[in-house]
């Protein structure tokens, strides 16, 4: 699913794939979200080809989104630690669970 809108129109239909969706898109309480989540997914894809884990994990769909809406990346700094600095800090900022 894919849709083009101008800069900061904000879109309030939620869809995305469990562990890559945004947080803001799964918090969004009606105020929507611009195309800028999609830094938030890629950064998701950028951490599973660094490391070979899925960012968020769980026991049910339910269960990842729930991971994938709270986004604590605290324990993932761990998994890249063999990454240069400079990735890491592309990474980490790519995740920010603020969109601004």
């Amino acid at each position: 699913m894919a849709v083009f809108t101008p800069k900061d129109e904000h879109i309030n239909q939620k869809c995305g794939t469990p562990g890559y969706v945004a947080p803001e898109i799964l918090r969004s309480g009606g105020n929507g979200y611009s195309y800028k989540c999609d830094i938030f997914s890629l950064g998701s894809v950028f951490f599973n080809l660094l490391t070979g884990r899925y960012l968020f994990g769980g026991n049910s769909r339910n269960e990842v989104l729930r991971h994938n809406e709270k986004c604590d990346l605290s324990s993932k700094k761990k998994y890249v630690v063999n990454v240069s600095e400079n990735g890491q800090s592309l990474l980490f900022q790519m995740l920010n669970s603020d969109p601004n």
